[in-house]
């Protein structure tokens, strides 16, 4: 079985003090914490840093890891010739918000936003990790 390491990312705006959420358009949509897979190489910073620049044009200043998700059914997209696992990181972001065309919406929300909006995934769970632990 192949494993699809991935990184996502709980991140704070350096100047609005915002959290960073991305709305999704593509396969899975809905709200979610930025990120994505790790390419060939690539440490889960590095990763983090391409993606969150990708998605979301802003540029990653401080990346802590914080706990990894590898639950067999936590991305519908695994099956039983793939599984997706990821590294939750957190930090601190700077720079203008845009959204990757035709893939993302970028928002800068508050804490409220979050615990009052469903997220995809295990997002939700995310959250509640970083809120205990970071």
């Amino acid at each position: 079985m192949d494993t699809i390491r991935c990184v996502d990312m709980i991140v704070l705006h350096e100047s609005s003090r915002c959290l960073v959420v991305v709305k999704r358009l593509g396969e899975l949509q809905g709200y979610a914490w930025p990120g994505g897979k790790l390419e060939a190489g690539e440490t889960i910073c590095d990763a983090a840093k391409r993606e969150l620049r990708e998605e979301t044009g802003l540029v990653l200043k401080t990346c802590h890891k914080l706990s990894s998700y590898r639950a067999p059914d936590r991305d519908p997209r695994s099956n039983s010739e793939r599984r997706y696992e990821t590294t939750l990181v957190y930090g601190l972001v700077a720079g203008v918000p845009s959204g990757e065309l035709g893939k993302t919406e970028v928002l800068l929300v508050t804490p409220g936003f979050v615990e009052n909006t469903q997220f995809i995934l295990d997002h939700d769970q995310m959250y509640e990790e970083y809120k205990n632990r970071a």
